[in-house]
């Protein structure tokens, strides 16, 4: 039976999915993904299937399933436990103790997101999670990636189909990595961090006006600028350790040099209190990796 008659059938049933799905015929899909501990893969795959694996499956009851919801001429799909924690509790301890006795935090979860859908929203809470969330090449207008204790790498391995309206990202604490966000090709971008560590590689097709905001506390942000993007920094916040050695001072600002020479350009703002930024020309200096 083909994916999108599956859906269907179930749709008719009544009952979540662990997927696939086909969102073919949808003129937006609105996307929400909570995971609370795994290995975690998101990657892009061409057509207009999105899929959903779990290796080994926990209880029944408590592994993700996948919902869809149609909202007039699109979608809403969420992909989540079963049983939301103020409904279930005893489900997320099941879940919790399957996690402790997996040897070396051994669940996998892999999603892949189909690069022919026009993505409106996307939300990613992650908990408790180690993993590699690749959007290259999809299409979307929103994008909202929400880290608990997790150590993620956010990759645009790829530039969106088209310029995107916002990206917001909330890392609470433990390791975000972010590779070649210029291909997000967002108008507008925020990091909020607390005590988390951050690497964030400024490569990619940023859109003219680019305008990307830091604010933080007790964190330390790393910035890879390559050397064809022009960045004006902008600072305030209480004891902020700026470490701009390669940056030029112009009109309360530091700017990058040939900034009027670059291709493309960035507004940086930087915010925040107790927090170390560091800009580097060498990707290995601020470990985004290739």
């Amino acid at each position: 039976m083909s994916a999108f008659l599956w859906t269907l059938v179930l749709l008719a049933q009544g009952q979540a999915m662990r997927g696939p799905v086909d969102l073919a015929g949808y003129a937006f899909v609105d996307l929400e993904i909570t995971v609370v501990a795994a290995h975690l893969t998101v990657q892009p795959t061409e057509g207009t299937v999105l899929t959903l694996s779990q290796s080994p499956l926990p209880d029944p009851r408590d592994s993700l399933f996948l919902y869809l919801e149609p909202t007039g001429d699109g979608a809403r799909v969420t992909i989540q436990p079963r049983h939301p924690r103020e409904e279930e509790p005893e489900g997320w301890r099941r879940l919790l103790r399957f996690l402790r006795d997996q040897p070396d935090s051994s669940y996998l979860v892999t999603i892949t997101l189909p690069r022919s859908v026009p993505f409106r929203e996307v939300v990613l809470q992650v908990g408790a999670v180690e993993g590699h969330l690749d959007l290259g090449g999809l299409t979307l207008e929103d994008l909202e990636v929400d880290l608990g204790a997790a150590a993620v790498t956010l990759d645009f391995s790829e530039p969106l189909a088209a310029e995107a309206e916002h990206l917001e990202m909330n890392a609470g604490a433990g390791d975000l990595q972010v590779l070649h966000l210029g291909n997000g090709r967002f108008r507008s971008a925020e990091l909020n961090t607390g005590v988390a560590a951050a690497a964030l590689d400024l490569s990619g097709a940023w859109p003219p006006g680019a305008r990307l905001e830091v604010s933080s506390g007790l964190a330390s942000v790393c910035f890879h600028i390559p050397r064809d993007l022009g960045v004006r920094v902008k600072t305030e916040g209480f004891l902020v350790v700026r470490d701009f050695d390669d940056l030029v001072r112009e009109n309360g600002t530091w700017v990058t040099p040939d900034y009027r020479e670059a291709s493309r350009h960035l507004l940086l703002s930087l915010g925040g209190a107790f927090t170390h930024y560091e800009v580097a020309y060498d990707e290995e200096d601020c470990d985004v990796g290739d």
